[in-house]
């Protein structure tokens, strides 16, 4: 019998903390007054999910990613309350706001970005305090469930940022896309619209006893970076947070929602031809309604159809270099920012994208950020991704969620998609649909294609592993599949770098 509880609690930061997503240009966060345009609350979500001896605690926070410090040292705080996980039974997610602070990774992106530049403890120990809190809400009084899942096809509400390397997949020719994905898109919708995936996913847990709505899990894929760059900005949800408030304050009231990311790699909430919305509120808002709005629709359609169904968590710590994956390298076009920056004049004089053709595999034809000074540089442990990232396989019901802490490109992801559901329908005999989740449990930068990586616009300059690096992903997925049942209770993901782990012990300690 699957049984789910849920909690929430806000989270409170100080202002100053640089905000994460647009490098050392983002600005500071400030908490505005409440009646304030701009005003809003950042939050901790726990779903606890549990059936016939597997478990799974998905703790979300408005955040860029999951961390983790903040893993481990709410892995120690929840031991100490008697309640005991495996490291793979644990997620710990973001959003990925770009409107909220930086400052917890435990690695590179502590120095690069956001400005100030470090690791914060207030902000590592109020993410685990909140999630710690939100978390004994959810274990509390957990209720008998049934599940149900449905796919929204939600088109207009996100384009994509880097065509090019997107339509090389095809030979330049979007409309092959177009009958892959199966849904076509509006006749109005601009390639870029069209150069997305439009499958809003959504999971339905409904009371076994009387089908009352529980709580609501979606994924979309759009970065919730609307709200533009500049010196002062407020801490925001962006979309997320309104298409969530849609959901538990609609005509559903639903009284629980949690939306995470799937392929939003490549993906903007910025209007076709922009790059800077003139009102970023009406766009927050207007972009969460609208999602909020098919979500809606298709929770209905999930709850309509909830039915006892399993629950199957896998789990594996991925080491690049143990995958045979070389050394980690961020391009060029990385320090120019994404396209929700003004790109600069070098940038709009002669492209996005920059290669080095002569360089030798693996990571031709990527020019290094910092030229020879970046292979200095990443000596330095606190310049550094981490050393092993974690990955999940979510089966509940019908759906395959497979979790990392990348942001995969459209077709990265929906290549990986196919792979797996190929591979489960082999391996045993199911039929199931897939989608990725993205930011779970650390940031490691991005996922492409080999074509799109060729290209090196920003997102194959953030794949930082390489030109197979989404090969190497999706085989250590199938490998879970392969070698089922899936399995997350061993204890085979920890800190292992001692600065890191005397972090995360002295906030659990603390609390």
């Amino acid at each position: 019998m699957m049984r789910i509880g849920t909690g929430v609690a806000d989270l409170s930061f100080a202002d100053g903390h640089g905000l994460f997503g647009f490098g050392p240009r983002g600005g500071r966060g400030v908490a505005v007054p409440v009646g304030s345009d701009d005003h809003d609350t950042l939050q901790a979500r726990a779903l606890y999910v549990d059936d016939a001896g597997q478990k799974l605690l998905v703790v979300s926070f408005d955040m860029p990613s999951g961390s983790r410090i903040v893993h481990k040292a709410l892995l120690d705080a929840l031991a100490r309350e008697g309640a005991r996980f495996a490291p793979g039974q644990l997620w710990v997610v973001g959003t990925h706001t770009h409107s909220a602070p930086g400052h917890y990774f435990g690695n590179l992106y502590d120095v690069f970005g956001q400005w100030p530049t470090g690791y914060r403890r207030d902000v590592a120990r109020e993410l685990v305090s909140k999630g710690l809190a939100a978390a004994r809400k959810a274990l509390a009084t957990p209720r008998a469930c049934k599940v149900g899942v449905s796919h929204g096809v939600l088109w207009g509400a996100g384009r994509n940022r880097s065509l090019a390397p997107f339509v090389r997949n095809f030979g330049g020719d979007l409309g092959r896309w177009r009958a892959e994905i199966g849904h076509p898109p509006p006749a109005d919708a601009s390639p870029e619209e069209q150069a997305v995936d439009p499958r809003l996913t959504v999971l339905a847990f409904v009371a076994k006893s009387d089908g009352r709505p529980l709580a609501t899990w979606a994924t979309w894929c759009c970065h919730p970076a609307s709200i533009r760059r500049a010196p002062l900005r407020a801490y925001h949800r962006d979309w997320p947070g309104v298409a969530v408030d849609t959901l538990e304050k609609g005509k559903t009231a639903v009284p629980f929602a949690m939306m995470h990311q799937s392929a939003n790699g490549d993906v903007t909430a910025l209007p076709s031809g922009e790059r800077r919305v003139t009102r970023p509120m009406e766009r927050v808002r207007d972009l969460g309604r609208k999602i909020g709005a098919a979500w809606i629709a298709a929770f209905e359609d999930a709850a309509a159809k909830a039915a006892e169904a399993p629950l199957e968590l896998g789990f594996r710590a991925f080491a690049p270099r143990g995958a045979g994956l070389p050394p980690f390298e961020i391009g060029q076009p990385v320090l120019a920012g994404s396209e929700e920056l003004d790109p600069g004049f070098v940038v709009k004089a002669l492209g996005e994208a920059r290669t080095f053709r002569w360089r030798r595999p693996p990571h031709r034809p990527k020019l290094p950020a910092l030229g020879p000074l970046q292979g200095i540089l990443r000596g330095l442990p606190a310049l550094r991704p981490s050393p092993e990232h974690p990955m999940s396989l979510l089966r509940l019901g019908s759906h395959l969620f497979f979790a990392s802490p990348f942001e995969q490109s459209t077709l990265a992801a929906w290549s990986t998609e196919k792979a797996l559901v190929a591979t489960w329908l082999e391996q045993r005999n199911e039929h199931v649909t897939a989608s990725a989740i993205g930011l779970v449990g650390d940031y490691a930068g991005y996922v492409t294609t080999p074509l799109e990586y060729d290209l090196q616009n920003y997102e194959g300059g953030h794949t930082i592993y390489g030109r197979n690096q989404r090969g190497a992903l999706e085989g250590v997925w199938s490998a879970m599949i392969t070698d089922a049942p899936l399995d997350a209770s061993a204890p085979a993901y920890t800190l292992s770098e001692p600065a890191l782990a005397a972090r995360a012990k002295e906030i659990a300690g603390a609390l």
